[in-house]
């Protein structure tokens, strides 16, 4: 319980101290409020009063830098991708219709956004960062749909419907595998916002974002088919930007991080790495995060091979180096705040030993 009140840190002063006077103490009716008087002043977190902070150059810039870069999914040629598909095997429909699904499942972060948007609302952070918030809300909701709509381009209704063949059976399974996880984290970011800073919620984003621009510039790069290529592209975009995002957040902040919250960013980057891993690298045998069919990781790799063919994406090497230089990335970040590297000895990095309990999903935002 100690640790968890220095954890629930204030990292912004109240801004409803008006300094005016008198203040009248709790008003019941118009007849207790004198003229001349200022109201009670209140405490966070309170999304009033409104606050106009544009003193941070750099996240305001990023704001309309967001703002410029929005995309419409609508607007990409989903009929030639749907064709395309068309002449592929069932075997091959079924890889990608759960391939786009399990990225769904990183994707479904408008809902962690939007509960960040409320609460720096309620913790009064400049109009920049409150801006790029809100932006993110309406990019990961894109995400979101642009994955249903090339699973859909596979198999239609994928995979709410009856499966019509044995490869959908097992593409429909390992989804709702994959989505059973994801909620559990779910669970776990609610409690999240209430018990740790905001800025420290999303440190463990800041490496994914770093893996991800590469992947998805990689996956655009060797699309096979037009309608990818676009998806990739602006995908990468947002990513980039997105990681802009959560270091301006990280080096803003850095005043509200104590020991214990140094701490736990170095638990938050590995924690961060098993999660995402599932994507933008591969099943992990050594994470206690997820719970998967013991056969899992060899559907994975059937689909991998089906998707690097149909789709493109990049193989497993590239995604590797992807990983070992968003560490790297980050690391020379979080070194400058004297804050130590996790060891992630899956891809040869030394760094502080960090040992993850199933209770530890809370430090990974379902969030990409």
């Amino acid at each position: 319980m100690e640790t968890q009140k220095k954890l629930r840190i204030i990292i912004r002063e109240p801004r409803s101290r008006h300094g005016g006077a008198p203040i009248v103490a709790n008003p019941k009716e118009m007849e207790d409020i004198p003229p001349d008087t200022y109201p009670p002043e209140w405490d966070v977190p309170n999304a009033y009063p409104p606050y106009w902070d544009f003193s941070n150059e750099r996240m305001y810039n990023l704001y309309m830098k967001a703002k410029k870069e929005q995309w419409d999914e609508d607007s990409l040629d989903w009929k030639s991708f749907g064709e395309y598909l068309a002449n592929k095997t069932e075997r091959e429909r079924a890889a990608v219709a759960f391939w786009f699904s399990m990225l769904a499942n990183f994707d479904n972060a408008t809902g962690a956004f939007a509960r960040a948007v409320i609460a720096a609302h309620e913790w009064h952070f400049d109009a920049g960062t409150v801006g790029v918030f809100t932006t993110i809300v309406m990019d990961e909701n894109r995400h979101c749909i642009m994955c249903g709509k090339a699973a859909f381009c596979a198999l239609k209704n994928f995979p709410f419907r009856k499966p019509q063949s044995p490869y959908e059976e097992k593409a429909r399974k390992y989804a709702w595998w994959v989505w059973w996880n994801g909620h559990r984290y779910w669970n776990a970011i609610k409690e999240a916002f209430e018990k740790y800073p905001l800025p420290a919620v999303f440190t463990s984003f800041m490496m994914g974002e770093a893996a991800a621009t590469t992947v998805f510039s990689g996956a655009s790069r060797g699309a096979k088919h037009e309608t990818m290529r676009s998806l990739f592209k602006f995908t990468a975009m947002d990513e980039a930007r997105h990681f802009a995002f959560t270091q301006f957040l990280f080096e803003d902040n850095q005043h509200a991080f104590n020991e214990d919250i140094k701490k736990l960013v170095t638990k938050q980057i590995r924690a961060g790495f098993e999660f995402l891993s599932l994507i933008t690298y591969k099943p992990l045998r050594t994470t206690k995060f997820w719970k998967l069919p013991r056969d899992f990781e060899k559907y994975y790799e059937e689909v991998d091979a089906i998707m690097q063919d149909v789709i493109g994406i990049p193989p497993l090497e590239f995604r590797e180096e992807a990983w070992r230089k968003a560490v790297m990335r980050v690391g020379n970040i979080l070194s400058r705040f004297g804050i130590e590297m996790p060891a992630i000895p899956e891809l040869g990095i030394e760094g502080g030993k960090i040992e993850l309990a199933e209770e530890d999903i809370e430090l990974a935002p379902p969030v990409f």
